[in-house]
């Protein structure tokens, strides 16, 4: 599984799940995109991935080779990557009808644990091993005005595929035992 596969998948879970939460309308984007310029004005919740851990030794087999002298060498690394949730609402003092980005992020974080998205991410082999507790710290936005930035963290297992390689075929093995 790639960085993108991973994405794809946590991208349509969450947005899925905010349209049936109710909270519809709301876009989840990749934090920090490449090509887009400046922010979204409303309604937006943002993943990051913050780094991956590999665990671990990777798991070998091997498989036959069009030589028949040689072997592909497979290898899988189990991997835990952290992604981190985070929400922007803009709020109208007026309205009090429009959720706060703790009220989403909330959602968010209830939508990640619900068994049916855990079932989803087993069958495409990805377990969730932790979801943090929810941080609330304010910044100044670009109006001067002290927005929520909500936060929370998902531990994520998968296995990620290395690359075959391919080696020579092991032919016989001796295997007497000498005294010394």
């Amino acid at each position: 599984m790639t960085d993108n596969d991973l994405f794809a998948l946590l991208l349509s879970t969450v947005e899925a799940g905010l349209v049936a939460w109710p909270l519809p309308g709301f876009t989840v984007e990749q934090k920090q995109q490449p090509t887009q310029q400046g922010i979204p004005v409303d309604k937006t919740v943002y993943i990051e991935k913050l780094f991956d851990r590999a665990y671990g030794h990777a798991a070998v087999s091997y498989t036959t080779n069009i030589d028949p002298d040689k072997l592909n060498e497979n290898e899988k690394q189990l991997y835990q990557s952290t992604f981190q949730f985070t929400a922007q609402v803009r709020q109208r003092p007026e309205d009090i009808t429009i959720p706060t980005a703790s009220d989403v992020v909330s959602a968010v974080r209830a939508i990640v644990q619900r068994r049916s998205t855990l079932r989803l991410l087993a069958a495409e082999n990805v377990s969730v091993l932790r979801v943090s507790e929810i941080h609330n710290p304010y910044i100044t936005g670009d109006q001067d005005r002290q927005e929520a930035m909500p936060t929370f963290d998902l531990v994520v297992n998968y296995v990620r595929d290395i690359p075959p390689v391919v080696v020579d075929k092991l032919v016989r093995v001796d295997t007497s035992i000498h005294q010394v």
